[in-house]
């Protein structure tokens, strides 16, 4: 039976990305579960981001950004990226990361990762301690492995998924880790 309790987080399992901002010069990365698509034609996504997050003044200053879908084999660097702070470390140097170069866009897209998409920011919606950033999709990069013609195979991509409830990490409902298991000894 359900119960009636006060929304405070996510009752559904979010899809786990990281956003590049910044250059390729000067990177910078960090990881974001609020994310979705919200258009086909043109192809239109929005990101749900901290307002004090450095992510978010690079975006402000360059406006645009890069998503990028990791797999599971990146778990330990994705949750770094997460829980450190591109303001004192280049954490693409530091978590051995290779910033790649789009067509569309400055902001570098993650070599390692196999989905990278281009974005170009359209208009931002603010409230008290995020802003809903949307933008328009200006080239995507697949790995072809993952393609069989038009088809993505998601079992090959292995997605991290998040319960955001407790911050624990998912990937087709099996439990990876959970939220800060990198920093933990």
């Amino acid at each position: 039976m359900k119960k009636e309790i006060a929304f405070f987080k996510s009752p559904f399992p979010l899809p786990l990305v990281v956003v590049g901002a910044g250059t390729t010069d000067a990177p910078n990365a960090s990881l974001y579960i609020w994310f979705s698509q919200f258009n086909e034609n043109p192809p239109i996504v929005g990101i749900g981001i901290k307002n004090k997050r450095f992510t978010y003044e690079l975006i402000q200053k360059y406006g645009e950004f890069s998503v990028n879908i990791p797999t599971r084999e990146f778990l330990k660097k994705v949750d770094l990226l997460g829980t450190s702070t591109g303001r004192r470390i280049n954490k693409f140097r530091e978590y051995t990361l290779t910033p790649m170069k789009g067509n569309c866009i400055s902001a570098p897209l993650i070599s390692e990762f196999p989905i990278s998409l281009e974005v170009k920011v359209k208009e931002e919606l603010k409230f008290s301690d995020h802003s809903l950033i949307i933008g328009e999709v200006c080239n995507t990069w697949i790995d072809d492995e993952l393609m069989n013609g038009r088809i993505f195979n998601l079992k090959k991509l292995a997605p991290i998924l998040v319960n955001y409830s407790d911050l624990s990490y998912f990937s087709l409902g099996e439990k990876l880790n959970s939220a800060g298991f990198s920093r933990r000894k």
